[in-house]
This record gives structure tokens, C-alpha cells and sequence, in this order.
């Protein structure tokens, strides 16, 4: 009991911060392991979690065995399940485990093969069949990889990225910034070479004259020394 204590005395402020992010860190209680499955106590499962519960008890479980009853922690994707982050479990004298699970962040969508991806913070994209997409939606072959550095560089410019709903990833790992509406974007073409001045040359623009407000359907910035503006309906 008194390890317990020490357990849940130690990850408090992650289960604590887990819990503030919509509810999404799991903290669960696994008194069976068996070929049909695990028997939880103490929480309810969302459907992603339980189809996944019993993969991370067995994963969990063969390090807890040979710990001598210490804690067991998993940082930064160890575990080894893709929506995972950080884990952390002990058994308990009873002959139960506790187990902490502190879900990735998820910081995009990406469109692929006809469904949406959430798009974890370390460029992962994830299968969760009942995921709800979050903006920005992303597209192209490599994006998923692509998307933390580019919502990195967005938060420096926020009167941008205030407006972004999706973008694409297109050659040479050149990015179009869709804003407003996936269907009917304003469309921004940055360089390749350089996402900053882009972004600059753009947010520059929007101060003067409020440029991203206007009837625009194209803002092409790829061009080192001018800026080709096209009013939505001209080609």
C-alpha cells in the first residue's frame, strides 16, 4: 500500500495534467491477463482504448514482472504504441497492476485513402478508426512527418495561423496553406525555400491592408521578390 502511495504520489501531476486535457490520460487497473482478454475495475473506455488495453497490459506487464515490485516507466513513445507518450505502472501487493497512460498530442489531421488520421506531435500518424479530425487537415505522401515543424514556424505568425484549416504538402516539400474553407481556401504559396519570409511578407501585407480578408483565392509568395496576388474567380 505504502508503494502505491509513492505511485500515485509521483505521477499525480501527470495524471493531474493528463485528466485537464479533455479527459484523455487513462488510468486503469488490470487484476487478470488472459488469452480472452483483460478485466478492468474504476474507469469507463472510450472504444480506441480498449481495442488497445490489451496489447499495452502484456507490454506492461513483462517489465512489472521482473522489477521486484518497483515502478516501471515508459517515456517519450518507449512503450512502443504509437498513441502512447508516457506510461507508468507498479503492482500492487494484491498481485494487480496500476497503470498510467498519458495519450501523445495530437496536433493535425491528415487525409488519406479516403478517411482522416489524427497527426500526432512527434510527426506520427495514427490508425484510430473513430477519430474526429481537427484542423488543419494536411495532405501529401510525406505531411504526417512534415506537420510539427510547420505548426511550429505557424505559431510565430498568428495572424496566419488564426485562419489556417489545412495544408499541403506539394513538391519539393513546398506547403500551400489553405485558410477559411477546405472547400473554397484562400490558398498561400509559400517558397520552398524559405516558410519565414513567406509568412513575413504575408503578415506584412495583412497589416497594411488586410489583405487575408479580402476576396482573394491566391496569395503566391514563391516568387524572392514580388507577391502575386489573384482575386477569387480570375485565373
Amino acid at each position: 500500500m505504502q508503494k502505491l502511495k509513492r505511485f500515485l504520489g509521483k505521477y499525480a501531476a501527470l495524471i493531474t495534467i493528463c485528466l485537464a486535457s479533455a479527459g484523455l490520460c487513462l488510468v486503469f487497473i488490470i487484476h487478470s491477463i488472459n488469452p480472452r482478454g483483460v478485466r478492468f475495475e474504476g474507469v469507463k473506455f472510450t472504444e480506441r482504448p480498449r481495442l488497445e488495453a490489451a496489447r499495452i497490459a502484456a507490454l506492461v506487464i513483462e517489465s512489472v514482472e521482473t522489477s521486484d515490485g518497483r515502478i516501471v516507466s515508459f517515456r517519450d513513445g518507449a512503450l512502443g504504441v504509437e498513441w502512447v507518450k508516457n506510461a507508468a505502472a507498479m503492482r500492487r501487493s494484491d498481485g494487480s497492476v496500476v497503470i498510467a497512460v498519458q495519450p501523445k498530442a495530437i496536433i493535425a489531421s491528415v487525409w488519406k485513402s479516403g478517411r482522416y488520421y489524427p497527426v500526432a506531435a512527434d510527426g506520427v500518424m495514427i490508425d484510430d478508426p473513430i477519430f474526429q479530425p481537427v484542423s488543419p487537415v494536411v495532405y501529401g505522401e510525406d505531411a504526417p512527418k512534415h506537420t510539427p515543424a510547420l505548426i511550429s514556424i505557424l505559431r510565430e505568425y498568428p495572424r496566419v495561423a488564426a485562419n489556417v484549416v489545412g495544408a499541403r504538402l506539394v513538391d519539393r516539400g513546398r506547403w500551400d496553406l489553405l485558410l477559411y474553407d477546405l472547400d473554397a481556401p484562400l490558398t498561400l504559396r509559400l517558397s520552398s525555400n524559405d516558410i519565414h519570409e513567406s509568412l513575413v511578407k504575408i503578415s506584412r501585407l495583412d497589416e497594411r491592408a488586410d489583405i487575408l480578408r479580402r476576396d482573394i483565392e491566391v496569395i503566391d509568395t514563391r516568387d524572392e521578390t514580388t507577391v502575386l496576388v489573384i482575386p477569387r474567380g480570375e485565373k
